[in-house]
């Protein structure tokens, strides 16, 4: 089996070739910067990985050095993660420096691998080989996921070649000790580790905020040991399998893969029982925490994430709109919630109390007209207009009732944005912009940025919120919108964090009066929309 691994053409020789060499030189670095210690780490594993080293030494070398690799990418990741898209050059840079880190000591285990498919060593240790590998490149996934980038064929095609050797050797099932990834937790397999990679891939993990992959990602991992490996799909299945071709550089599918080499079936029956029993425990009103979800997941965003989990580990995924459509069309983009105010209401977001008198409203707009910007000082804000105004032209690739996808290239500059953000979107034909929020983004490997945008229903109205209450002169004004449609309740959008059933809101802007809160239609780090009565 080839790996495709660089020659062992090395002339420079690395800082150490000996595990015991690799622990003085690591000593060496304690005072150290992450940003620092990264590159000087991926430097020296890219030289000896060119370099004809002992397989026991070699191993033992990124054995020694795997603790400090996941702490410095853990801090480089800092930089980048759940940053918004394009990225700034700085993340960019923290980003391709991960990616790169990850790389050599995939290079580096791999390496191994191949020395022990050469040699009759045990299969304890082809296990132990394969599961190295299997971690770090599930590990770099989740990286890519952290930068909303999309993982290349290159990584799935190793994930399945080392899938492939495990399962050649009988290995695929063997329990592995990976205290420096697992901590004290019961044994693993390659084919555990290598289903995480499967289930977070299949989650669509591009659509999560920061908090949200977290729990993905610690799921994934309790549960992967209930997926079974098949080369057959058994006759009487309990839920839809995901579809594998360990010769090929595809991803997990939902469908069967056609024309595949070496078909193989990951069943979710016993997994799609597990899910099920805790939504019946939450829908009982049992917590979270007690149902070994965490104490981080409150409720109801946990059973909506266990439900969407559900739907693609377990259901083949959601189901297409079918009134989705090619399109072809520029569509104007707005993001945050004051520039969207501006443009849907034509002025700058000011707290009720600072509002101006509707003839200074009035010569506002007349400025606005003619000269492009707020000349008099009719009040003591100061706002930047050029950011309330600006907009980023996106390519429309589909769109239907609820949603569009849209494309861009990531180098153009403009509006930078991130999945779960609130955002407005303009077609060439509509009058006004219409608030939306971001399903999910991604960056391909051709450089081009991928936008999934929900739409939300009705006409939107520029409102002012704040909570109402005892002390409500206190409260602090913000800036929300109002949403009527026909045969729908009436809604809301209000800054995260505002929701809570029940809780009443005074509302100016629109219709003045109060609301009570009364349902979670969808909600994210950045903005809840709710129905309010």
């Amino acid at each position: 089996m080839s790996f495709d691994l660089p020659p062992l053409d090395g002339t420079a020789m690395p800082a150490f070739v000996t595990a015991d060499d690799c622990k003085r030189w690591l000593d060496e670095q304690t005072q150290t910067k992450p940003v620092v210690l990264q590159g000087q780490l991926c430097e020296q594993i890219e030289l000896l990985n060119r370099q004809a080293v002992m397989p026991r030494e070699r191993f033992g070398i990124l054995e020694t050095l795997r603790p400090q690799i996941a702490f410095v990418q853990e801090e480089v990741s800092k930089h980048y993660a759940a940053k918004p898209l394009p990225f700034l050059a700085s993340e960019a840079e923290a980003f391709a420096a991960t990616a790169a880190l990850w790389q050599a000591v995939v290079v580096g285990y791999l390496r191994c691998l191949d020395d022990a498919s050469a040699d009759a060593v045990a299969e304890q240790t082809q296990a132990t080989l394969a599961e190295r590998v299997l971690a770090t490149l599930h590990a770099a996934q989740i990286d890519s996921v952290r930068g909303y980038t999309q993982s290349g064929s290159r990584h799935w095609s190793r994930l399945h070649q080392s899938l492939a050797f495990a399962e050649r050797l009988g290995a695929a099932t063997m329990p592995v000790n990976d205290k420096a990834r697992y901590g004290e937790q019961e044994a693993v397999t390659p084919l555990s580790v290598y289903a995480e990679a499967m289930l977070l891939d299949t989650a669509s993990a591009h659509e999560f905020s920061a908090r949200q992959l977290k729990w993905v990602v610690r799921w994934a991992r309790r549960w992967s040991g209930k997926l079974v490996l098949r080369n057959d799909l058994p006759t009487d299945l309990r839920a839809v399998p995901l579809n594998i071709d360990l010769d090929s550089a595809l991803p997990p599918s939902p469908l069967p893969i056609r024309n595949a080499g070496q078909a193989r079936f990951l069943d979710t029956s016993e997994l799609a029982a597990s899910i099920q029993a805790r939504l019946a425990a939450l829908a009982e009103g049992r917590p979270p925490a007690k149902l070994q979800l965490g104490d981080d997941c409150p409720q109801p965003e946990c059973e909506q994430m266990l439900r969407h989990l559900y739907q693609r580990w377990c259901k083949g995924g959601t189901q297409r709109p079918t009134d989705r459509h090619a399109t072809s069309e520029v569509i104007e983009l707005a993001a945050g919630f004051e520039p969207i105010w501006f443009q849907i209401s034509g002025n700058p977001f000011k707290p009720p109390s600072a509002r101006s008198s509707d003839e200074i409203l009035r010569h506002e707009r007349e400025e606005l007209a003619t000269f492009g910007d707020i000349r008099g000082r009719h009040d003591t804000t100061t706002t930047d207009l050029g950011k309330l105004r600006a907009v980023s032209n996106w390519q429309s690739v589909n769109e239907g009732a609820t949603g569009l996808r849209l494309v861009r290239t990531a180098n153009a500059g403009g509006i930078r944005i991130g999945a779960g953000q609130l955002i407005a979107v303009k077609k060439p034909d509509a009058a006004a912009f219409s608030p939306a929020s971001v399903s999910w983004l991604m960056l391909d490997d051709g450089g081009l940025l991928h936008a999934g945008v929900q739409l939300m229903p009705g006409a939107a109205t520029a409102v002012a919120v704040r909570n109402a209450g005892l002390n409500v002169a206190k409260e602090k004004w913000h800036p929300a919108f109002l949403l009527t449609a026909d045969q729908l309740p009436l809604q809301m959008v209000l800054p995260a964090g505002m929701f809570r059933t029940g809780r009443i809101i005074e509302v100016a802007g629109g219709p003045a009066r109060q609301y009570k809160l009364t349902q979670l239609v969808e909600g994210s780090d950045h903005f809840e929309r709710v129905v309010v009565g």
